[in-house]
């Protein structure tokens, strides 16, 4: 019970940076620029909205088509009817699991699959930073959804 505390608490956290980097990303791409500046909402790259002083950064494009591919490989879907596949399937945290998504999915009206499509199937960026000694090393995400209804 408290281990699934621990993982419940975490998924928060990461629900609550992604909202609050995809509010950022939302707001700084729909600011209104002043007048001679550039028309396009669109920046060049992510990483003029992340703080400065980063160790790393990574940003992605068009996982949309990644996300595809992978809902509809034969790979995953050999994973899901071999005897492994199987087996996992049998075990309580896969039953938990499933029934998390399938209270997600209907809280949010649609399939997991498409949200991911929706959500980061634009631009996502992830930038690390931290200090000597510091024992966890902080993340920023930020996402600028393909569906600009997100």
């Amino acid at each position: 019970m408290a281990r699934w505390n621990v993982v419940r608490r975490n998924i928060v956290r990461w629900c609550v940076l992604v909202l609050v980097a995809f509010a950022v990303a939302n707001d700084t791409l729909t600011q209104e620029k002043p007048s001679g500046a550039e028309s396009s909402p669109v920046m060049a790259t992510l990483a003029e909205s992340l703080p400065f002083g980063a160790l790393g950064y990574v940003e992605f494009s068009g996982l949309d088509s990644v996300i595809g591919r992978v809902q509809e490989s034969e790979y995953r879907k050999l994973l899901l009817t071999n005897l492994q596949g199987q087996a996992i399937q049998n075990t309580s945290q896969y039953r938990k699991a499933q029934a998390g998504r399938k209270i997600l999915e209907a809280q949010l009206g649609m399939d997991l699959w498409t949200v991911g499509k929706q959500l980061i199937g634009g631009r996502v960026a992830m930038a690390l930073y931290g200090k000597p000694g510091q024992p966890q090393s902080p993340v920023v995400a930020l996402i600028q959804a393909a569906d600009h209804r997100c």
